[in-house]
């Protein structure tokens, strides 16, 4: 049975990629009305990387939990998506502070946080929440591939087992004995 830190990543990984997808339409949309301006096309791969990465994390839970490592093209790909994902924490926390200093910014013309409208609110919770929601998978894929070479390590194959099963009958130790 699959423990529940695995059964709430699934979820995790879900939401995550339902985040991404407001911020990378929007820079995509950008893009198409600014004459596709490189800041947005960028803007939109990387959105589109972590919606990949969290792909990736559901799919690693569902195909090879509890004991197929990642092997191969798969091996591959996780490599590069993690790797590409590590570089644009950078980029989301950029993303988190210019939110902030927009608040900030905003905080000054209205006189107080309560008085900014909410849609500027939930722009800045949005990237925090991608930003959080990205560490955390980022951790959680790497602890999952641990799991997944661990496991397989210590998985027996049925070779294996019909081997130590027919080396340890009497017979066979009588004639260790005699030798």
């Amino acid at each position: 049975m699959m423990p529940l830190i695995w059964k709430l990543f699934r979820p995790l990984c879900l939401f995550q990629i339902i985040a991404a997808a407001i911020p990378c339409a929007s820079a995509l949309f950008s893009a198409f009305i600014s004459g596709f301006s490189l800041y947005y096309i960028f803007e939109s791969f990387a959105f589109f990387m972590v919606m990949m990465l969290a792909n990736l994390g559901i799919n690693l839970v569902y195909n090879n939990y509890p004991d197929q490592p990642v092997v191969d093209r798969q091996k591959k790909r996780f490599n590069w998506l993690f790797l590409i994902n590590l570089l644009l924490l950078v980029f989301l926390f950029a993303h988190v502070f210019a939110e902030y200093s927009h608040l900030k910014a905003l905080m000054e013309l209205t006189g107080s946080f309560s008085k900014l409208p909410a849609l500027v609110w939930l722009s800045f919770g949005l990237y925090v929440l991608i930003l959080i929601f990205e560490l955390i998978i980022l951790y959680g894929l790497y602890e999952l591939r641990l799991l997944l070479y661990y496991n397989f390590s210590k998985k027996e194959f049925e070779f294996e087992k019909k081997i130590a099963k027919n080396t340890f009958t009497p017979f066979l130790l009588c004639g260790y004995l005699l030798i």
